[in-house]
This record gives structure tokens, C-alpha cells and sequence, in this order.
């Protein structure tokens, strides 16, 4: 063999050998570049593809719902409610039980049956005990003029609130359990509403709202015709406002307001 032919075959193999090495080197650089990319757009599309889980599914019938019920089509909305009802049930999901029950009870206040209402609102309060549907049980009966009915469902949210160690709630529904007793002419029992209200506001060193139920008790004294006891809180309400001495610490309590788009709010629904 020449030495011309020998140089040439070197040559052939080294060219062999590069391309060999070259397309092994892109091979593993691919191979480990694909995967990622690969993985990235079939869990995309299979996540596309895959049907959703049924709390998504009860979440988009009660989106569903609740716009049905803002523009007024309210008969259709209740069909969708019961629907996620009977979905919630089955996958045994209480939160959105409770959601559907209290959307299913505004949309049949909206539509003026009270019964309903109120029937719905204590199914939704047996999932999960929550005082606040209690709240809203009381407004449709004050609406219906069953104030002995709402005073016993304050009372129960009451119960639940202390319990809880709530003590912003526990006033607030204090003071409103004691303007209901007024309405219905129980004075000592407003009376005392007002004292425990009073009792927690001292303890919080709250005073703006211990001078206003002071306010709020000699309006009451006034009212039965004790004026003395009424002239006495409000000399006292006088000197605890000019006493410099006085520890007090400012409180500001607002209760978030849930703005869910599963959840229908009751613009009658009390807002403390």
C-alpha cells in the first residue's frame, strides 16, 4: 500500500471516529434536553385533556349559580345550587354543602318564600355549625316579624361566640339581641344584653364603645321612666370622657366580608 493510500484510510477512520463521537454527543445532549420539553407538553395537555376533580366541578356549578342569580334568574340558579347539593353530598364535601344550602336560602328570600329560606339556612347551620348562618336565620325572621324566632337564633350564635373566646362578635350580638328585647318590650332583659356587652367593652379598655353603650342604657332608663338612673350614666359618661387618666386602647374590628364567586351574599345579611 502506498503511502498516499495509508494517509488517505487514517484519515477515513479519524472521520469515522469524529462522526461517530459527534452524533453520540448529540444523542445524550438531546437525550437529556427531551424529556423536560417533552414532560412540559404532555402533562400540559394531558392536564387539558383530564377530566376536572368534582370539588372543581362543584366550584364552576356554583360560579354558574351565582351569576344566574345576580342577573335575576333566580329559578335557574336554585336548579344549579341543588345540583352541586347533591354533588357535594355524594363526594361527601360539608364546606360545599354548606355554601350551596345558604345560596339555595337567599335565592328563595330573593324570591320572597320566607319558609324556604329559613329551612335551608338551618340545613346549611346543621353541616357545620356555623354561627354566622345563624346571623342570617335571624334577619329572614326579624323580616318576617318572628322576633321571638330570631331572638332565639341570636341567642344560639351567641352561645357559639363565647364559646369560640369571640368577644368582638359576642358584643355586637350582645347589643343586637338587646335592641330586639326592646322591640319586644323585655326592658330587664335588654338591660342585662347591655351590661355583658358593657362588662367585655371594660375589659378591653374599649372606650368609645363603653360610652356608647353607657349612652345606649340611659336612653333605656329614660325610656321606662327612670330618669335618675338615666341622669347618673350619663354624668358618668361626662367624667370618663374629660378623665385624662383614663387607659384606653382604640379598637377598630371589621369583620372581613367574604367575596367568594361560589358564595351569594345576602344584602340583608347583618354587617357589624
Amino acid at each position: 500500500m502506498s503511502k498516499n493510500s495509508r494517509w488517505t484510510l487514517t484519515m477515513q477512520y479519524r472521520l469515522t471516529f469524529i462522526n461517530l463521537f459527534t452524533a453520540t454527543l448529540i444523542l445524550c445532549v438531546a437525550a437529556s434536553l427531551l424529556p423536560n420539553s417533552y414532560y412540559q407538553v404532555f402533562n400540559s395537555a394531558q392536564a387539558q385533556l383530564a377530566p376536572p376533580t368534582p370539588n372543581l366541578e362543584a366550584d364552576r356549578l356554583l360560579e354558574m349559580g351565582v351569576t344566574q342569580a345576580q342577573n335575576g334568574q333566580l329559578d335557574d340558579a336554585a336548579d344549579m345550587f341543588q345540583r352541586v347539593l347533591a354533588l357535594s353530598k355524594y363526594i361527601g364535601d360539608r364546606e360545599r354543602q354548606e355554601i350551596s344550602l345558604s345560596n339555595l336560602a337567599v335565592v328563595y328570600r330573593q324570591l320572597g318564600e320566607s319558609q324556604k329560606a329559613t329551612e335551608f339556612y338551618q340545613q346549611a347551620f346543621a353541616v357545620l355549625r356555623n354561627p354566622d348562618i345563624l346571623i342570617k336565620l335571624a334577619k329572614v325572621y326579624q323580616q318576617s316579624n318572628n322576633r321571638l324566632k330570631a331572638l332565639e337564633s341570636y341567642q344560639k350564635a351567641l352561645a357559639i361566640y363565647k364559646q369560640s373566646g369571640n368577644s368582638d362578635r359576642e358584643t355586637d350580638i350582645l347589643i343586637t339581641i338587646g335592641d330586639l328585647d326592646l322591640e319586644l318590650g323585655l326592658s330587664s332583659q335588654a338591660l342585662y344584653a347591655y351590661q355583658q356587652a358593657l362588662e367585655i367593652y371594660k375589659r378591653q379598655q374599649n372606650c368609645r364603645s363603653e360610652d356608647k353603650i353607657l349612652k345606649r342604657m340611659g336612653q333605656l332608663y329614660e325610656r321606662i321612666g327612670q330618669n335618675n338612673q338615666a341622669q347618673q350614666l350619663e354624668r358618668q359618661v361626662a367624667r370618663q370622657q374629660s378623665d385624662r387618666n383614663r387607659r384606653c386602647i382604640d379598637r377598630i374590628v371589621r369583620f372581613p366580608v367574604t367575596a367568594s364567586p361560589t358564595m351569594l351574599r345576602d344584602n340583608d345579611s347583618p354587617s357589624f
